[in-house]
């Protein structure tokens, strides 16, 4: 799996002076990319390739790539396996469909005989490509246009690795490595896992799976990985019409929800029930410090998101413990007297912003009587501009720019009492990155999400994870 993601030379069938052809816009977005190793385009009768020199064959390549990517007809991926086989290239991706997944099972039988006899390992075939930030590489089918970043993930759908673009830039996320594995002719989620498992890059692994192909060592891989690392997988092949649709996907092979379940139970990884908790948990797990306990605080400017977290929490197996009145008294030195103090702290009503910009988070988070904190955020600075506005030629206003020096000292301070090495802290407000406040807390590493009970699940499964490596580590 290394040598498929750390290419120096890169042949492209598939791609043309036509805009309109899969190959073409994919060969596009590795060019763009900014790739730095070579590319070889492979075309029977342009000369140039995106203005890039072309070969008639595979047999009249100068060198032998490190890679070959084919994005050609179903009838044409056969012969062109075996010159790829004679010319020595024993790494190949292929885009190409219209194997096992549409009941062609003799073709796709046919091309693993082929990769065995000339030793060519093989991602594919219908998959969509694979992306490497830190060589710049991506040839699938949408322009990578967010950061280079830690979150690895491999895919049994091409779409889980190249729609979710717009998914990252909305927590300020980026991947490491991104794998669409398709049928999985001969290198599969075991091999993806071992990988990424292994990459220093990565931080936290996402695994999309419509089935398991070779149980027992998906079992021990994943096991030893999820160790190291957090591992989150979202698995849709466990009903009826999923398993279906997995069929004729991927030619998946399918397993039972009751036995997935089992599976991740026993190796450690945690399951998604949706593609954007994978990326609100990963998030989470790649920024926070583990969770020893399953108690959480939690801080609300409303009573609202307060009551929802603390409901949540229980539901997905934290605990809300009220605070000792010690704890409690602490706190009430820093409350309007219509707030609680009791855990969830619902400050309500209050201009006293560094109570909750700043003292209360560094009271729970020096506190032995919680794990964890979740707060929720209401609007900053943008808000205020907009209170005044209509009335600001009838009052005396405070200066222009009163309001941006003022959030951003809060901004400081809430970063400076929540960023630690203690506690995960993890926050919701009812605003994307659009919002300047969220943009700047994401990006200093402090999980920030769109709902209150996304900031709760959150906690969850960090708890949940180190639960796992502390069992595992006391059985050694």
């Amino acid at each position: 799996m290394k040598k498929f993601l750390n290419p120096s030379s890169i042949a492209f069938m598939g791609a043309s002076n036509n805009l309109t052809t899969m190959g073409t816009v994919q060969l596009i977005n590795l060019i763009a990319g900014g790739f730095k190793g070579k590319i070889y385009p492979i075309h029977p009768r342009e000369e140039y390739v995106l203005g890039i020199k072309a070969f008639k064959s595979i047999t009249e390549l100068l060198e032998t790539p490190d890679l070959l990517v084919m994005v050609i007809p179903t009838n044409a991926v056969i012969e062109n396996l075996i010159l790829a086989g004679k010319k020595k290239i024993d790494r190949v991706v292929i885009i190409s469909a219209g194997f096992s997944e549409v009941g062609n099972v003799e073709l796709q039988n046919r091309l693993k005989m082929v990769a065995e006899e000339f030793g060519i390992k093989i991602i594919g075939p219908n998959c969509i490509g694979l992306i490497n930030t830190a060589v710049s590489m991506n040839f699938t089918y949408f322009p990578y246009d967010t950061k280079p970043g830690w979150v690895g993930i491999a895919s049994h759908s091409g779409t889980y690795i190249c729609h979710v673009f717009p998914v990252l830039k909305r927590y300020g996320l980026g991947f490491s490595s991104a794998i669409s594995l398709g049928n999985e002719v001969n290198t599969d989620m075991v091999d993806a896992l071992e990988y990424l498992g292994e990459d220093e890059r990565t931080r936290v692994i996402l695994l999309y799976i419509e089935g398991i192909r070779r149980g027992r060592e998906f079992l021990n891989t994943a096991k030893r990985v999820s160790m190291k690392k957090p591992v989150i997988a979202l698995y849709s092949g466990g009903t009826e019409s999923g398993a279906r649709s997995a069929v004729s996907h991927t030619s998946a092979m399918v397993v039972s929800d009751e036995i997935m379940n089992a599976v991740f139970k026993q190796t450690g990884i945690l399951r998604a029930e949706s593609l954007e908790e994978m990326f609100e948990w990963s998030f989470a797990l790649g920024t926070q410090p583990p969770m020893r306990g399953n108690r959480i605080g939690i801080i609300s400017l409303a009573g609202g998101p307060a009551t929802t977290m603390a409901d949540v929490a229980q539901r997905c197996g934290l605990c809300v413990p009220e605070f000792s009145s010690e704890l409690q008294k602490k706190i009430r030195n820093f409350l309007p007297h219509t707030a609680s103090a009791r855990n969830p702290v619902d400050i309500t009503f209050s201009m006293n912003m560094d109570a909750f910009f700043e003292d209360i988070p560094k009271l729970l988070i020096e506190s032995d009587e919680v794990d964890g904190i979740a707060i929720y955020y209401s609007f900053g600075v943008d808000f205020m501009k907009n209170i005044i506005q209509p009335v600001k030629d009838r009052i005396s206003a405070p200066p222009e720019n009163f309001f941006e020096e003022f959030a951003s000292e809060m901004r400081k301070k809430f970063v400076n009492a929540v960023k630690n090495e203690k506690k995960p802290v993890v926050a919701s407000c009812f605003v994307s990155r659009d919002f300047f406040d969220v943009a700047y807390y994401q990006d200093k590493g402090i999980p920030f999400y769109l709902r209150p009970e996304s900031a709760v699940k959150a906690l969850s499964a960090i708890y949940r994870y180190y639960s796992f490596k502390r069992r595992n580590q006391s059985e050694k």
